[in-house]
């Protein structure tokens, strides 16, 4: 159960969720907004005020769903897959803003995170390293990113890494990136509705 729990959480750092609009390609987009990535992953953006974004996911080839509250795009303060079975990660390092992510920052940031169904939270590392500015074409348009790596490892479990392009000023993760049992993962923004 933990193990999906994670393997959505990793989703969610990949995808970090979306926005207010999608630069110069949309025009007037209000919020919900519904997004879809392969795989069959559609994303509900809720809110996304200040440097915090949240959104309802459903995966509906695993048929899971979760909602995400998530700082800056990268550090995700709760994932809750069920009304009341949350994750929430308490952070004990600063946090950086959207303000934050500029090409060549560096940050790293610890937490515990609790489950109602485990006693005992977990220990939570994330190490971010801002790669730098680049622009992605989806969908026919054109984006300025900023390509992130974040590596992330809870309790005793192996790091894993998760390569994103991030859209700043939406802090929508338009594209991520992850190996995971030796296989690429590409998540990436196929359809806008």
């Amino acid at each position: 159960m933990e193990i999906r729990v994670i393997r959505s959480i990793v989703f969610a750092l990949c995808l970090t969720l979306p926005l207010p609009s999608l630069a110069e390609c949309l025009a007037d987009v209000q919020l919900p907004l519904d997004l879809t990535f392969n795989g069959n992953v559609h994303s509900e953006i809720l809110a996304n005020e200040g440097d915090i974004i949240r959104y309802r996911q459903y995966d509906f080839e695993r048929k899971k769903f979760m909602e995400m509250t998530v700082q800056a795009g990268i550090f995700v303060l709760l994932a809750d897959k069920y009304p009341g079975d949350a994750a929430t990660f308490h952070w004990s390092t600063f946090l950086p803003g959207r303000k934050d992510i500029v090409p060549g920052a560096k940050f790293h940031a610890e937490a515990s995170v609790t489950r109602p169904e485990v006693a005992q939270p977990n220990s939570y590392v994330l190490d971010v390293n801002v790669l730098g500015a680049e622009d992605l074409n989806i969908l026919g348009c054109h984006f300025p990113v900023m390509k992130i790596m974040v590596t992330n490892r809870e309790g005793k479990k192996p790091a894993l890494v998760v390569t994103k392009w991030l859209h700043m000023p939406t802090l929508i993760t338009l594209r991520g990136e992850f190996i995971e049992g030796g296989v690429l993962h590409v998540n990436e923004v196929t359809a806008i509705n």
